[in-house]
Parts: structure tokens; sequence; C-alpha cells
């Protein structure tokens, strides 16, 4: 039988060789538990110094937005699904406050609401960080619209003057053609020097397919970003993607949203509303005058004060009268 030696030679070499290239660190991190979940909403506790719009970690890698900071727990928006987050799973302080990638690294990739590579290109190159809840430039800090923008539609360009970094608002019904002008107008763009984000919000994933199918067709995606929140993900992204287009405040700007149906409701009439804004607002009463009277600017008139011998707008009556009720408002000043 062969005896054993022991090299201590042999072994502080390999343990010289399984530590080549550690590089130990010591970092300090608060975290938490899961209070409550539910609908979007998660309730943490244990993390006294986080901060509003600070990111979290939960166990699964998703992300929460930090918003009210209660004295014994922190109110978060789950940005991902919540099936996987359960009570008492720890979360994690990040530090970081929500932020998105930006510049020029963005153009021709599609990217999601937090600014993550969703095409299947690899990772974001030539970007920054840049936090999103940040004050906006004011007026005096903004270039002047001085330079027209061409939509490529005859109709549109004759009739309705379009200049670069200005706002405009394609509305209308389901199935019109409003994404057809907003996809014509970028394709126009090839060429003249105009980066464009075309931002699809409760769209479904296959019709944005085709829209960068057809981008991609024509060349246009060489100066497009597309930012997508299809309807499959959770609410909190679809008020997030017009974030990505920061960087470029005076370029084309399009925002294709799913449209739907007014949602205003009435004070009295506690329903939905076909008609925008509530119908209250709709009706007016109209007092005349006459003309040997003279009249102040009551607070509860609806309109500025009339002439002698035009009509004065009175306010309107409640909705839930079916028969229009005028008010008389006392003048504060008599004939002389």
């Amino acid at each position: 039988m062969a005896e054993l030696t022991i090299n201590t030679s042999d072994i502080l070499s390999a343990i010289t060789r399984g530590l080549e290239g550690y590089n130990p660190s010591l970092e300090q991190n608060q975290v938490g538990k899961v209070l409550e979940v539910g609908d979007g909403i998660a309730r943490v506790g244990g993390l006294p110094g986080a901060t509003v719009n600070e990111l979290l970690e939960f166990e699964d890698g998703t992300f929460g937005l930090a918003l009210n900071l209660d004295e014994g727990s922190i109110g978060a928006v789950v940005l991902g699904e919540v099936s996987h987050i359960d009570e008492g799973q720890s979360v994690k302080s990040t530090g970081r406050i929500l932020d998105v990638p930006v510049g020029d690294g963005l153009l021709g990739r599609v990217v999601d609401a937090l600014g993550n590579p969703i095409d299947g290109k690899g990772p974001l190159t030539n970007v920054t960080r840049r936090r999103m809840e940040i004050q906006a430039p004011g007026i005096t800090g903004r270039k002047p619209v001085h330079e027209p923008m061409q939509t490529g539609i005859k109709a549109i360009d004759s009739l309705i003057p379009v200049g670069r970094g200005q706002r405009e608002l394609i509305i209308g019904d389901r199935k019109t053609g409003k994404t057809t002008i907003a996809i014509d107008t970028i394709i126009n763009q090839k060429g003249l020097g105009v980066n464009c984000i075309y931002v699809a919000i409760g769209q479904k994933a296959s019709t944005v397919a085709q829209t960068v199918a057809t981008l991609e067709e024509f060349g246009a995606m060489d100066y497009t970003v597309v930012v997508v929140a299809p309807a499959s993900d959770p609410a909190p992204f679809k008020y997030l993607p017009p974030t990505p287009a920061a960087p470029w405040a005076s370029t084309g700007w399009t925002t294709a949203a799913t449209p739907s149906r007014c949602t205003t409701t009435c004070p009295s009439r506690p329903r939905r509303t076909a008609r925008c804004p509530c119908c209250c607002a709709a009706r007016r009463v109209v007092r005349p005058t006459p003309a040997t009277s003279s009249t102040s600017t009551p607070a509860c008139w609806s309109g500025p004060p009339s002439s002698p011998t035009s009509a004065a707008p009175v306010r309107s009556p409640p909705c839930r009268s079916s028969r229009p009720r005028p008010v008389t408002c006392r003048p504060t000043s008599r004939p002389t």
C-alpha cells in the first residue's frame, strides 16, 4: 500500500491560481420585504432610506417604482408581472432613480418602455442614462419654430402649416388612417436630418411588427426609434413610453395610441358619456339684456361681458334638470 504524501507547495499554488482575478469588495444594501401585493401595487416595508422614484428590485429581478413613502411602508408600482411576487419576499433598494437610455444609439432600434432593446440586435451602444422626472426647459430656453416640415401629403401640407418642434394632433376613429399619416410623414423625412420617434401605446405587438417592417422597407429605421408598450404589458408601462423621446425635443414625435371612448363623467350622471367635455358644458342659456342697463361681470357668468345689444351668457344648469333654469346674477352697479 502506497504512502499518501501531501505537498504543501502544490496546495499553495492551486489556491493561488484560484484566487487570480478575484477582487474582494464590500457593499451595503438595504433589504426589506413585501407586506402585500395586488393590482400592480406592492406594499414594501423595511426600507427607511428609499426615496421617491427610486427603483426597488424584487427577488425575481422585477423592478418597482417607489412612489408613496409612508411612515411604516412604501407603496411601489411594479414594473412587470405581479404574479411572480408574493408576500414575504425580499426587496432590495438599488439607489437608482428611474432613468432611461437616451442618445443616437437608439436610432434604428425597437425598445420597450424602460429603454430595453426588444428587437434582438444586441445591447444598446452610444447611449447615456438620463433621469425620467426632470424639469423641462422654459419657453425662453427653447428654439422657436422657424423651419417647416413636410408630411408628403399634399392635402395636409397645403392646408396645415407644420413646423419642426411643433405639436400636432391626429385624431379620428378606428381604421380611419391615423397610423398611415404618421408612417407616411416619417418616411418623407428621409435625408432631411430629422430624427423620428414612433411611440406605440396599447397596440397589438403584431401591428407594431408590421409597422417596423414597413419602416425598414423604405429605409426609415435609420433615423427612427420605435418605443413599444403593447396591450399585453402592464398598465405602468403605458405611462412611461414617451420618455426616450426627450433628447430630441425639436424632432418629429408621433404617438399612436389605441383610441377609446370618452370617460368624462357628469357630476349628476355617474356614467360614461359619448361626448367630451361633459354634457353640462355644452348647454348654455341666453338671457337678453336691456339696452338701457349696464352690468358688471359677475363671477358666476360663463363668458365675458357682452355689449348692451347682445345676449349675456348665464351659468349652465345642472345635468339632472331636463329643463334649463337660468341663474340671474344681480348687477353690482346701477345705471346713472
